[in-house]
């Protein structure tokens, strides 16, 4: 869901923590699972696996009850580019007063670093309509490596915005709505950003090794996405936003 960066820093950090634990829990499970089933029958093999899991699982729910519900939501941080009625719709979840809508003359793009420059994220920042204060801001996209990365991601939505589909050229891939565990693994291994590097003319022979040395840490990483995905709902614009969308 779309929030501002601290609000979204947040989520992030216990959706990592989540992942990870569940990745452990996965490791944990598989280990003691060998190990029973080679002393004891399949049932006790069953048992033993679901009591592991009920307390485990209690335990984060009592321990981080905030970041429980975060993770329980919806899939994605949807927004919506409306060229025809030059708006921009921004999906909220009803706790957070549900989708908001911006007129696109109203809004302001910048580029946010964080890791002192390591990666840099691009936000929109909506004004009121004298243009005397700002009183909204959410991220659009993920992280990206360079400045000028989301310089071009920016120009990407401009162009699109005010000259039209024609003017920009298809993207190289999306991001599914749907349930799928392949876009889980793909989250995690960086395949189509190292082919749309590699196009680029960077150098991406460390970005493999470092992908094949950690494939082990990032399958479980993935599955831990899965799972956050299969608790989670898709995104449910309201009718007003469907209609003005063409129905969609």
């Amino acid at each position: 869901m779309p929030m501002n960066s601290l609000e979204e820093g947040f989520i992030q950090r216990h959706l990592v923590f989540f992942q990870a634990g569940l990745s452990f829990f996965c490791f944990f499970s598989f280990q003691v699972a060998r190990s029973i089933l080679v002393e004891a029958g399949f049932m006790k093999f069953v048992l033993l696996f679901l009591c592991i899991f009920i307390c485990i699982f209690a335990v984060w729910v009592v321990t981080n009850a905030h970041s429980a519900w975060d993770c329980f939501t919806y899939r994605h941080a949807a927004i919506r580019f409306n060229r025809r009625t030059r708006q921009v719709h921004v999906f909220y979840t009803p706790k957070l007063g549900g989708p908001r809508s911006y007129d696109w003359d109203d809004i302001l793009a910048t580029i946010t670093p964080f890791d002192n420059g390591g990666y840099f994220v691009l936000n929109i920042m909506a004004a009121t309509p004298d243009g005397t204060r700002y009183y909204d801001s959410f991220p659009v996209g993920g992280e990206l490596v360079k400045h000028e990365e989301c310089l071009g991601w920016w120009e990407y939505i401009r162009r699109y915005m005010e000259e039209g589909p024609d003017e920009v050229p298809e993207p190289g891939w999306y991001h599914t709505d749907r349930l799928s565990l392949k876009e889980s693994f793909l989250r995690w291994f960086p395949l189509r950003e190292m082919t749309r590097d590699k196009a680029r003319g960077h150098d991406i022979r460390y970005s493999q090794w470092r992908m094949v040395l950690m494939s082990p840490v990032l399958a479980l990483f993935s599955l831990g996405h899965f799972v956050s995905m299969l608790t989670s709902r898709k995104v449910a614009w309201t009718k007003e936003i469907r209609e003005a969308c063409g129905g969609r």
